[in-house]
């Protein structure tokens, strides 16, 4: 970046886009990775998805709740990623601070990344000057 013309950014409106890239990016992987596990359920057994029936015959307790998550991220990881597609659109155009809460709190079930990346909307939002984006009084 040539330090004679930085982009410049109202105060806040930064971190904004940030965020908005990172739900973005993890939205789109979440969706895509949920939606080829379910793919491969509608082409073969359906079976390995119903979270009941995760870890087979396995007679580990740890075994079996890995097992279940794994499940749960393929067959709800959609919802998760399609959530987060849409916050990080409204975080672009600073709409719909309150769908955004919302679409990250859910996503704080989506271990790791969907967690990760919630928290680092969530604490963003809590500072005043990214909610006063939203609001359209930026603070210089």
């Amino acid at each position: 970046m040539d330090p004679r013309h930085p982009i410049r950014f109202p105060r806040g409106q930064g971190y904004l886009y940030f965020v908005a890239w990172l739900q973005i990016v993890t939205g789109t992987l979440t969706t895509l990775f949920s939606a080829f596990g379910v793919f491969q359920g509608l082409v073969n057994d359906s079976a390995p998805l119903n979270p009941l029936n995760a870890g087979g015959q396995t007679h580990g307790f740890w075994l079996r709740l890995i097992s279940a998550y794994v499940v749960f991220q393929m067959t709800y990881g959609w919802i998760f990623g399609l959530l987060h597609l849409a916050s990080g659109a409204a975080c672009f155009g600073a709409r719909w601070r309150g769908f955004v809460i919302f679409a990250n709190a859910v996503n704080l079930l989506n271990f790791p990344h969907g967690t990760t990346v919630a928290f680092l909307t969530l604490h963003g939002l809590g500072v005043r000057s990214i909610a006063h984006v939203f609001k359209g009084r930026t603070k210089s």
